[in-house]
């Protein structure tokens, strides 16, 4: 196929434009036009080229009306950091619940009915205040190390008892605790307790 003088003129000047557009205007730099900075304290109504000659180099991003450098264009945000704990929580341990009645309020180790010191061979006599509602009271025995005496707590279903003397075997301090239990075998209140001293 050939092409007739005006469709080659035609053919040329577009492949020239193409050309031209390709090379940025024909390659010539000094055509090339600077973006200007806007400044407001200069004398010239705030127009400077940043450009090699105007002497001017940009040291830091332009400013938002904040105050605060403005992030470039390119930014993009990171993976947020993650969080990692130094030391891990701790846990209390789980602690039997008692609970307290209103009857407990008056709960209390009777001191003058109860026995603070005696000797070997002796029967002390353990006392407290009486609880509405206690179907029985528990006691347990402790040695100088806090060590349970017997495996099996004593018990009474009066506000005072009297322990067999055949419990203490040596001198020294002892304890005792005495604890409200409920017609359902639930201990009602805090348990309460007192030491006594055995002489040899």
């Amino acid at each position: 196929m050939f092409l007739n003088r005006a469709q080659l003129c035609i053919v040329l000047t577009i492949c020239m434009l193409m050309v031209a557009a390709c090379n940025g205007g024909g390659g010539n730099d000094e055509d090339i036009q600077l973006p200007t900075r806007v400044d407001a304290n200069s004398a010239d109504g705030g127009q400077q080229e940043d450009s090699p000659e105007s002497g001017v180099t940009p040291t830091a991003p332009p400013e938002s009306p904040s105050g605060r450098p403005t992030l470039p264009p390119s930014w993009t945000p990171t993976t947020a950091p993650t969080l990692t704990l130094t030391s891990t929580p701790t846990v209390a341990p789980t602690q039997a619940v008692v609970t307290t009645l209103e009857a407990c309020g008056t709960f209390r180790i009777d001191r003058e009915r109860s026995t603070s010191e005696f000797r070997l061979g002796e029967s002390p006599t353990v006392a407290w205040t009486n609880v509405d509602g206690a179907s029985f009271y528990r006691i347990r025995l402790f040695d100088s190390i806090q060590s349970e005496i017997s495996l099996d707590p004593l018990s009474s279903t009066e506000t005072s008892l009297v322990i067999n003397y055949e419990f203490f075997t040596v001198a020294g301090r002892f304890g005792w605790t005495v604890e409200p239990i409920g017609a359902d075998g639930v201990q009602m209140c805090t348990g309460m307790g007192e030491s006594f001293i055995v002489s040899g």
